[in-house]
């Protein structure tokens, strides 16, 4: 016999799952967009920036 209860429970179950992977997306959708932001923050300092003096001389 089918338990009409129990499966009310699991669909609840189900929905707050779909729900929880929503805005678990939704978050890394957030901080891929802030990743990207600063990535291209730094590829526009990187040209302005001077190398850094070598530490280390190699013979020639």
């Amino acid at each position: 016999m089918i338990d009409l209860k129990e499966i009310q429970r699991e669909l609840a179950q189900a929905r707050e799952a779909r729900i929880a992977a929503q805005l678990a997306g939704c978050e890394v959708e957030e901080l891929a967009d802030i990743l990207r932001q600063s990535h291209s923050g730094w590829a526009r300092l990187r040209p302005a920036r001077r190398p850094l003096p070598s530490l280390v001389e190699f013979p020639s």
